[in-house]
């Protein structure tokens, strides 16, 4: 007799093992996707540090082949609605000069001239772009040399002024970045001024219209001449609209002011009114930060790890900003810096 085998004793699984197993599931998944976005975001910025390196070694060629002071400039420009991506521009110096006439008093003493040089894009040269959410920041490197003792305390070496996130967040303005930018002189060494002309600050003229376009009005940089019923200082082939004179530096505030102890003066900025570098507007043309060091850094990755409400356009949502976004470079950034002898990009440390 042949014996069937009965399955009404055999154990099926219970709801909580099923749950068991569905929230075990859920958990691996969740660590492969962690996973994957750490390794895209890695494969990222990886590309986008060689879009970086590929822009540097072409605007040193440029240099060396046309014996010309040549910069590179990283500037935020709006693609969409909330959507930003990174510009990178090449430009040569165009010829002109001015002496720029601060009107504050901080920082700069009302009257001071200091030399402005007008830089204009490569003819011929494509603007590249650096994939999403990649951002550049510059050392403060012009600002560790000022005559204030406390700002030597607080030197620029020690901190990055970043690029600007020009559509802000929740609909509030946040407080502005900089256009970083890289000089090679004419023999592919990396310059900090524009030695030739006594030059120790620039512009792009990115839409090359002649004047300096910053916070939406256009400005011609020309000092009227002091006399009766002077003649208008301005070229007459200036698009119309053009502002009598300077940009004004009224209302710049960028980075964090730290004492000798490290801590941070909440009131106070690394730059406070010097010049007209905030880059709150897209297609205006600050004054760009020559740097030494570039750091490329993940912004999307920065806004997560701290609150952006707290960077509003104010002296302290700007202490803020510039506090946290240095942190978040010296933990993650991809720094690149140059060898003193050859002007060739190199990567190093923040520290």
């Amino acid at each position: 007799m042949v014996k069937m085998r009965s399955y009404l004793g055999s154990r099926a699984f219970t709801l909580i093992e099923l749950l068991a197993v569905i929230a075990i599931v859920g958990i691996l998944g969740v660590a492969t996707i962690a996973s994957y976005q750490a390794i895209a975001n890695d494969m990222q910025q990886a590309g986008a540090v060689e879009a970086v390196k590929s822009g540097l070694a072409r605007a040193r060629a440029v240099a060396i082949q046309s014996s010309k002071p040549t910069l590179i400039a990283f500037r935020p420009i709006k693609t969409a609605p909330g959507e930003q991506l990174v510009e990178v521009v090449l430009a040569q110096f165009g010829g002109d000069v001015y002496d720029w006439e601060p009107t504050g008093t901080n920082s700069v003493p009302a009257g001071t001239s200091l030399r402005l040089a007008r830089f204009v894009p490569v003819s011929g040269e494509v603007a590249a772009q650096l994939p999403r959410g990649v951002a550049i920041a510059a050392m403060g490197h012009q600002f560790s040399t000022m005559n204030d003792s406390n700002t030597l305390a607080c030197s620029g070496d020690r901190q990055f002024l970043p690029t600007s996130h020009l559509i802000g967040k929740s609909g509030i303005p946040e407080a502005p970045g900089v256009i970083p930018a890289v000089m090679f002189a004419g023999d592919g060494t990396v310059a900090s001024r524009l030695t030739v002309e006594d030059a120790d600050w620039c512009f792009v003229d990115f839409n090359n219209d002649g004047v300096m376009r910053y916070e939406g009005e256009d400005y011609c940089n020309y000092r009227a001449i002091a006399d009766f019923n002077p003649p208008d200082p301005c070229p007459e082939d200036v698009p119309d609209g053009t502002v009598n004179g300077f940009a004004p530096e009224t209302g710049c505030y960028l980075g964090a002011f730290y004492n000798a102890g490290g801590a941070i003066y909440p009131n106070r900025n690394l730059v406070e009114e010097m010049v007209p570098m905030c880059h709150r507007r897209d297609g205006d043309e600050p004054f760009v930060l020559v740097t030494p060091a570039l750091a490329v850094y993940d912004a999307d990755t920065a806004r997560k790890e701290y609150d952006a409400l707290r960077w509003p356009d104010t002296k302290q949502g700007a202490s803020a900003r510039g506090h946290d976004l240095t942190d978040i470079i010296n933990k993650t950034a991809r720094v690149l810096r140059f060898n003193g002898y050859t002007g060739i990009v190199m990567e190093g440390s923040t520290q």
